[in-house]
């Protein structure tokens, strides 16, 4: 029952076209986001640089070889994709 989050994106133009109008040739997307936003208490679109998602980018840039459709990988992402986590206290 999420009802206050925040999403991050590294493409400001995206980040401003969700806040403002958008007249690009994606505006169809952002006006089915700002109509989704309203379902919840709070929804803020951030800017992030780059680095500060570096998976999320080799998941984005990588997907550009794929075929259409979706991808799921349960095991072993592509080589690249996820970077180790580790937890020390």
């Amino acid at each position: 029952m999420l009802q206050k989050f925040k999403v991050s994106c590294d493409n400001i133009t995206v980040v401003r076209n969700i806040r403002g109008a958008c007249f690009e040739p994606y505006g169809h997307v952002v006006q089915e986001i700002k109509a989704r936003e309203e379902s919840f208490t709070s929804v803020e679109f951030v800017h992030e640089g780059r680095m500060s998602n570096g998976d999320a980018h080799r998941l984005a840039r990588g997907s550009l070889y794929e075929a259409a459709g979706r991808h799921v990988w349960f095991i072993s992402p592509p080589e690249g994709v996820c970077t180790p986590y580790s937890h020390t206290s």
